[in-house]
């Protein structure tokens, strides 16, 4: 069996370094430039790995509706902290606003069943 190396939990149960019974999960504890993370890695019936999840780092909100100007106006976003700094768009500073094209502005941020087959697409996609 080849070692992953991208999978950090997966190549040390593979490898050995961390024991795994069969049938059971194993936690491999990985530092990462964010913190700590645990990876869980399944092992089934037969030593094989049937899965992987993880537990990031700590979340939490650094800070909500921070306004920021763009060339087309000012948006608001929320700062929130995971490992790394992500930002999300506040829905009500572009709706019916300037960033929407007039045939856009009606349906902003609603979803729809319409689009491409078998898919749900976002009022934001171009139809």
């Amino acid at each position: 069996m080849r070692a992953r190396h991208d999978r950090p939990g997966v190549w040390g149960v593979e490898t050995g370094l961390v024991s795994a019974v069969p049938g059971t999960a194993a936690d491999v504890i990985v530092d990462v430039p964010s913190g700590r993370v645990t990876a869980r890695v399944a092992v089934g019936p037969d030593g094989s790995i049937t899965g992987v999840t993880f537990v990031n780092v700590p979340s939490y909100l650094l800070a909500a509706r921070v306004p920021v100007a763009t060339s087309r106006g000012e948006l608001v976003v929320d700062l929130a902290y995971g490992g790394a700094i992500y930002d999300t768009l506040v829905h009500d500073s572009i709706v019916g606003s300037r960033f929407l094209a007039p045939s856009r502005r009606a349906g902003a941020g609603r979803w729809s069943g319409g689009g491409r087959p078998g898919g749900r697409r976002h009022g934001l996609q171009d139809r």
